[in-house]
């Protein structure tokens, strides 16, 4: 099986360094980028889902002053 970057098709490119995309695609350096490849996996959502599952809201409880 002969790796090619699966967007501009080329077998030189892709000898020393690969990359392989959360869509399932192997790209070379020049497309790593998703934006690049047109990737069809939404990045951006599961980055936000990743976000909010790490940082829980902090809600903090009123403090009652001492007079």
């Amino acid at each position: 099986m002969v790796k090619k970057c699966d967007h501009c098709k080329k077998k030189k490119c892709i000898k020393l360094f690969s990359f392989k995309c959360k869509c399932g695609n192997t790209y070379c350096m020049k497309y790593q980028s998703y934006e690049k490849h047109k990737c069809k996996f939404n990045h951006i959502e599961e980055n936000q889902k990743r976000l909010s599952n790490d940082n829980p809201v902090i809600e903090f409880e009123k403090v009652v002053k001492i007079t």
